[in-house]
């Protein structure tokens, strides 16, 4: 148990997969759909959240909890810099449902390929669908809150 621990608090989620799968694969019962699920969202979230910063977690907390203080104390908000933030969120929006589409066609390719664990395959390829949607919302978002701060900052 401490190994399998050791890899979760690790953050090697291929890893945590491959270790899981050898006592329960995703299709056996809704647990074991939901732990998978939960392995794939948990990487999904830990890659978006390294990918915003290369300083890692510790500087996303400083920047994310304490620039914003000094932002609001000074009164004035730098539309410029809130428009390029979310242009950067919009692009990492786009690139989560480029991944997540790419990554639900690899999956209904193997299904196909693999009729054995089809099921399996097309429970994968749906979560992913799901997150490749959920991602082109977020853009979507994304991109009228861009274009909210440039409308503001061209006043």
């Amino acid at each position: 148990m401490k190994h399998f621990e050791d890899l979760v608090q690790g953050g090697e989620w291929d890893e945590v997969e491959r270790y899981l799968s050898g006592f329960t694969m995703l299709e056996d019962n809704r647990y074991s759909m939901k732990i998978f699920f939960d392995i794939f969202k948990q990487n999904y979230l830990e890659t978006s959240d390294l990918s915003l910063t290369c300083h890692g977690r510790g500087e996303a907390h400083h920047h994310l909890f304490h620039h914003r203080k000094d932002e609001e104390s000074s009164g004035e908000v730098d539309y410029e810099k809130k428009e390029k933030h979310h242009k950067h969120m919009e692009q990492l929006g786009e690139l989560g449902a480029i991944a997540a589409g790419a990554y639900a066609l690899h999956e209904k390719h193997e299904a196909k390929k693999d009729p054995e664990n089809e099921h399996g395959h097309w429970i994968k390829e749906e979560v992913a669908a799901v997150a490749a949607v959920g991602s082109a919302g977020f853009a979507f978002h994304e991109h009228h809150e861009k274009k909210d701060a440039k409308k503001h900052g061209h006043n």
